[in-house]
C-alpha cells in the first residue's frame, strides 16, 4: 500500500470569487503552481489558485504517480482499462472507500 497527497484548488477572480474547484497532486508550496490534466483554467481575465491543506489517501499496490515531480494522474501497473485516475477521480474513490482507497489521518 502506498500513500498520495491531494490539494484542494480554489481558482478565484479578481474579486476573490472562486470559480472553479480543481484537485492536484502537485504540492502548492513547492515550486510549481498546483497542476490539472486539463491544463490551467483559461477566460477572460486572470485567475488565482488557493489551495487547502492536503488530504493524504491510501492507495492500494501497484499504484504510482506518473511523474515525480510534476505528476498529473496515479498510475496502475502495465496499464489496461481503468489504469489511471485524476486527482480528483482518487479524491471521489477514497470518500466512498471504494477499490482500496482510503483517507488517512496523518
Amino acid at each position: 500500500m502506498g500513500t498520495v497527497v491531494i490539494y484542494r484548488v480554489e481558482w478565484r477572480d479578481p474579486a476573490g470569487r472562486v470559480v472553479l474547484l480543481d484537485d492536484s497532486f502537485t504540492d502548492p508550496g513547492g515550486t510549481q503552481p498546483p497542476r490539472s490534466p486539463y491544463g490551467p483554467p483559461r477566460g477572460c481575465y486572470p485567475l488565482t489558485p488557493h489551495v487547502g491543506a492536503g488530504r493524504v489517501v491510501a492507495t492500494p499496490d501497484g499504484w504510482r504517480l506518473d511523474h515525480p515531480t510534476a505528476p498529473l494522474r496515479l498510475v496502475r501497473g502495465e496499464g489496461g482499462p481503468d489504469s489511471s485516475l485524476t486527482a480528483h477521480g482518487v479524491r471521489r474513490q477514497a470518500e466512498r472507500s471504494a477499490a482500496g482507497f482510503r483517507l488517512t489521518e496523518g
